[in-house]
């Protein structure tokens, strides 16, 4: 590998591991900020760009959120990157829900959905099956399904995909 391969190389790296800890960073400060609001800090997204760096942050609550309570974490977190010196200071940063086409992945996303309709892909059998109906129950271990009169039940782990049913 020449010297400038080796240097690039290094210097990708180091922005690899940069933006990774940054993440950690935004990620514990983030925790506080909605915990201290009784919200669900759903996920948070680092990117690198040759502008700008982003920084994305989803939300949400039972209910769910609404534009103040996306304003008032932004607000929040602005003030806590400005004062930690490990999160540059020309980041742009976005607060928003997780929106109804994000996967369902947590325990508490199953929860806040039940009594909702909810598209699941599965393995069954050696096979993928798909199945939408209405989230009855919702456990660490399965979900439980109504369509109809019949409810099917679905463990997490042979979960593929679930996500909100929308039918206009």
């Amino acid at each position: 590998m020449g010297r400038l391969a080796h240097f690039l190389y290094k210097l990708d790296f180091w922005s690899k591991r940069k933006m990774a800890d940054i993440r950690e960073t935004v990620k514990e400060i983030a925790e506080q900020v909605v915990k201290g609001r009784n919200l669900d800090l759903v996920d948070i997204d680092v990117h690198a760009s040759s502008k700008k760096p982003l920084i994305r942050v989803y939300i949400d609550k039972e209910g769910g959120v609404t534009v103040k309570d996306c304003a008032d974490v932004s607000h929040e977190l602005s003030v806590n990157f400005y004062v930690d010196e490990s999160v540059p200071e020309d980041f742009t940063i976005e607060v928003s829900s997780p929106g109804i086409e994000r996967p369902l992945t947590t325990d508490r996303d199953f929860s806040r959905n039940t009594g909702r309709m909810l598209e699941v892909l599965y393995r069954k059998e050696g096979a993928t099956a798909s199945l939408t109906g209405t989230l009855v129950q919702s456990g660490a271990a399965e979900i439980v399904l109504r369509t109809g009169s019949s409810e099917h039940r679905i463990n997490r782990l042979d979960i593929v995909k679930a996500k909100q049913h929308i039918s206009f």
